[in-house]
């Protein structure tokens, strides 16, 4: 059964498509140049909702301070997620998600525990303290 509401959309996608062809015809660039039109406009946007999403994710897992869980650097640019176990990179390869898609995952997920924010330093540094462990754990299983 057909209600109002699929009848309106119908209308409202055959106006949409008249209005496209409408102006395809008076113009075959139009789309092009609307879209360099508003290419700074756009990008600005981004950028901003970038900035948006990442602060909300990095000051949540900043136990609620935008800043690294360790040194307290609290610039946008040096700060990022820390896998607590170490294991970023098999789960970066299982979810697929990398970057601003891993912000958002997180968000979407109700903020997961096993994360924290760290700024690039701390981060490499726990990542060496992390394999030094699991280095000194290969030569004591092979010593015996």
């Amino acid at each position: 059964m057909i209600t109002i509401d699929d009848k309106r959309k119908k209308q409202l996608r055959e106006a949409s498509s008249r209005w496209k062809k409408r102006k395809l015809a008076e113009n075959p660039n139009f789309f092009r140049e609307q879209y360099q039109k508003n290419l700074i406009h756009r990008q600005d946007y981004e950028r901003r909702n970038k900035d948006r999403i990442k602060t909300e994710v990095l000051t949540y897992y900043g136990n609620g301070l935008f800043a690294c869980v360790i040194c307290g650097e609290s610039r946008l640019h040096c700060l990022s997620i820390d896998h607590i176990n170490g294991n970023g990179s098999l789960e970066r390869k299982r979810l697929g998600k990398a970057g601003l898609g891993f912000y958002y995952w997180l968000k979407k997920q109700g903020y997961p525990e096993g994360y924290r924010t760290l700024c690039m330093n701390c981060q490499f540094i726990e990542r060496n303290r992390i394999y030094e462990e699991r280095l000194a754990e290969r030569r004591l299983i092979s010593s015996q």
